[in-house]
């Protein structure tokens, strides 16, 4: 998969524009944001989301600005991200990308965890029930009218 997604998305080339010589932090940035992306949603469904969201061009991109561009339509989730931005204000954008993966990774914990709450709480009351359901039974069959201690 890893293999897939690096065939996919592209390596980050040394052979962009001279006013990007200097951003190879950024572009590390941007590499590792796709690599989370991958992650969090994985390579074949972030592969689909791109494609909705037309994106994948974008991603596979060797020109930075367009790839930042990818990133928000993907983050964002809105494919009206038309104007590549300007490579000084990439570091924003980038920050505005990471917190908003961290929103989303925060909402997701949350949710995970309401939903083992939950299979908790109806699991147990499940019990209780099949519990109370079995003592009716075994009371009818006996013939009681009351329940053993």
């Amino acid at each position: 998969m890893k293999v897939f997604l690096e065939k996919f998305i592209g390596g980050v080339k040394d052979d962009t524009p001279g006013k990007l010589k200097g951003h190879d932090p950024v572009k590390r940035q941007v590499a590792a944001l796709y690599n989370l992306l991958a992650e969090l949603y994985g390579t074949d469904k972030l592969v689909l989301k791109a494609g909705k969201l037309d994106a994948l061009k974008l991603m596979r991109s060797d020109i930075l600005e367009e790839r930042v561009l990818a990133l928000q339509r993907l983050v964002f989730e809105d494919p009206t991200y038309d104007k590549l931005p300007e490579p000084e204000v990439i570091p924003a954008i980038l920050e505005e990308i990471e917190e908003e993966i961290a929103d989303n990774i925060a909402r997701r914990t949350v949710e995970d965890q309401l939903e083992k709450k939950l299979v908790k709480s109806f699991s147990s009351a499940t019990r209780s029930t099949l519990k109370k359901s079995k003592c009716r039974c075994s009371m009818k069959t006996l013939g009681r009218k009351t329940p053993l201690p």
